[in-house]
């Protein structure tokens, strides 16, 4: 089982709490998981 499978198991406020603490952290992290998301599909269906 993967990171990305793990956080999906967890839902949408997980995926939230990582998008804003990749923000905090060093926001070019997190404008490429705001993609990720978006790209994948994940940002609609969580």
């Amino acid at each position: 089982m993967g990171l990305i499978s793990k956080i999906d198991d967890i839902g949408r406020p997980a995926w939230i709490a990582l998008t804003v603490l990749s923000f905090i952290l060093f926001w070019p992290i997190g404008i490429a998981l705001l993609v990720y998301l978006k790209w994948s599909g994940r940002m609609w269906s969580i």
